[in-house]
């Protein structure tokens, strides 16, 4: 386990994180392959967290909404993929990343 994967856990939980997910069952089409990390969360403060920790470390996010107009490649996403189901998303610039502004 490399320096990101433990900050993630520490900072979300063990069982949070997942390993070689399948997204296909996340998107309306039900194709595409695994996200090399997998990440559900709610809120815009853990969704800060995580990007956070994964511009830090040079991981690339990914973020799923509800899955509908996706479209996943057959050899899944690497890095990072954060749901935020049914939330309210953003863009941000990397200067508004871990502080409390939109």
């Amino acid at each position: 386990m490399n320096d990101f994967d433990r900050q993630l856990e520490e900072a979300f939980g063990r069982d949070a994180i997942r390993r070689d997910a399948p997204l296909a069952p996340l998107t309306t089409l039900r194709v595409g392959g695994p996200a090399e990390r997998f990440l559900e969360l709610r809120g815009a403060a853990p969704l800060r967290r995580a990007a956070q920790l994964a511009a830090d470390a040079g991981v690339a996010v990914t973020v799923l909404g509800g899955g509908s107009n996706v479209l996943v490649a057959d050899g899944g996403v690497r890095g990072l993929v954060v749901r935020v189901p049914g939330g309210d998303v953003r863009a941000v610039t990397p200067s508004h990343l871990g502080t409390g502004d939109p």
